[in-house]
């Protein structure tokens, strides 16, 4: 149900689920803005559902929510909400005083009974869809002024035109339980204030990814076979509950699982290919994000605040890509090519060719993302073949290195 803040809008009859709720907005492109002070706008961006799970169906599912922290009514003629490729203007309605207006993409954004708690306060765009479909890895969002200001705003993902956040999981919206603080993901509530979140004075604890198995050569059951490696330098033991995991294509919120201090945690798409003492927690849809490119990814993990704790960008030097059922691993010396996985363990066994890359063996561009994709011929033939070393000599294993 709503909060009692919530003001009603103008009602517009029709033929949808919603009735009265829809308000036609019409669109147009946007571009990059510089935005100005929040403290100067009456209303601001509150919430925002970006990863609704709905496949090819997402964008019809997206909404968000607009706050009048003012102490008068405002119109919200001439006001526009904006994504990086096209926008939408709103209505001539009223907005009381500390209440909320929902904005969605169509009437199948909700279920029945959440549509018609809402539809007091709900506006539809004519579209379906909100800018040009808020992108799940990574786009923004802006609300201008009537006088064209780009006046409040947030990006996440891959786009940081704006802000630093988190491409959210499935389900969960970006939001903010005060109009000038930071946004966090968290469970969603359309048309009311969203409690509180975490702490974010209390700094997270400093894990550390340790080693990413991400090209296991299983074809189409790739996915299931992938772990990336969490280490817990701290004197205390961590609970992973809460806390996140993203690729570059999608985001999981962890189950419970503990983190030994100074020990490890194997977070994987499954128990199939992992063999280890240390912790092991299984991703529930089967995949870490959205399967770990073979070409290149990003693994991020997140603290349940949202924030970032630890990214590894291994698209491009200089660290190496993993190859068939090797993986790559953090060493005293940096980023190694492992001669064979070591989950939950100190020690890697590198390549000696991953020691010697540089820039004779050029440079690997950033790659489209194509999962089970053929990595091409490995990296240390290159860096064998440029440097003029024997290969059966390169193919040999080198001195253990300590992990940190």
């Amino acid at each position: 149900m709503l909060n009692d803040c919530v003001s009603a809008v103008v009602a517009i009859g029709g033929p949808s689920l919603l009735g009265a709720a829809l308000i036609a907005l019409t669109g147009a492109a946007s571009a990059t803005p510089t935005l100005a002070q929040t403290d100067e706008s009456p209303l601001v961006i509150s919430e925002v559902l970006v990863n609704s799970g709905q496949g090819s169906e997402e964008a019809a599912h997206e909404w968000l929510e607009l706050w009048n922290r003012s102490e008068n009514p405002v119109s919200l003629e001439g006001w526009r909400i904006e994504d990086n490729h096209s926008g939408d203007s709103l209505p001539a309605i009223d907005v009381e005083a500390g209440a909320f207006v929902v904005v969605a993409a169509s009437d199948r954004a909700f279920e029945p009974d959440e549509a018609r708690a809402l539809a007091a306060s709900l506006a539809v765009t004519a579209d379906g869809r909100i800018g040009n479909g808020l992108a799940n890895t990574g786009d923004r969002l802006i609300l201008r002024e009537p006088g064209g200001a780009a006046v409040d705003g947030l990006s996440w993902g891959v786009d940081r035109s704006i802000s630093d956040l988190p491409a959210p999981a499935v389900g969960q919206s970006l939001s903010r339980s005060d109009p000038d603080g930071p946004f966090q993901t968290g469970t969603p509530s359309p048309g009311a204030a969203t409690p509180a979140g975490a702490d974010l004075g209390v700094e997270p604890p400093p894990l550390r990814i340790t080693e990413i198995f991400g090209n296991s050569g299983q074809g189409t059951a790739e996915a299931a076979f992938e772990w990336i490696e969490v280490h817990n330098p701290t004197g205390e033991a961590v609970n992973l509950q809460g806390w996140r995991v993203s690729d570059n294509g999608g985001t999981d919120v962890l189950p419970e699982g503990e983190i030994p201090a100074g020990g490890y945690a194997i977070i994987a798409g499954s128990f199939d290919g992992v063999s280890t003492v240390a912790t092991v927690i299984v991703i529930p849809d089967g995949r870490i994000g959205n399967g770990l490119a073979n070409g290149g990814d990003i693994v991020t993990l997140l603290d349940p605040a949202g924030r970032v704790v630890d990214s590894v960008d291994y698209r491009a030097p200089p660290l190496p890509l993993p190859e068939p059922d090797r993986s790559i691993a953090l060493t005293d010396d940096g980023w190694v090519l492992n001669v064979a996985p070591s989950p939950g363990s100190r020690a890697a066994e590198p390549l000696l060719a991953t020691s010697l890359i540089d820039e004779r063996a050029g440079e690997r561009s950033a790659p489209t993302r194509e999962e089970g994709g053929d990595s091409g011929v490995p990296a240390w033939a290159l860096v064998a073949l440029a440097l003029g070393i024997p290969l059966a000599i390169v193919g040999g294993r080198a001195l253990w290195l300590r992990r940190r």
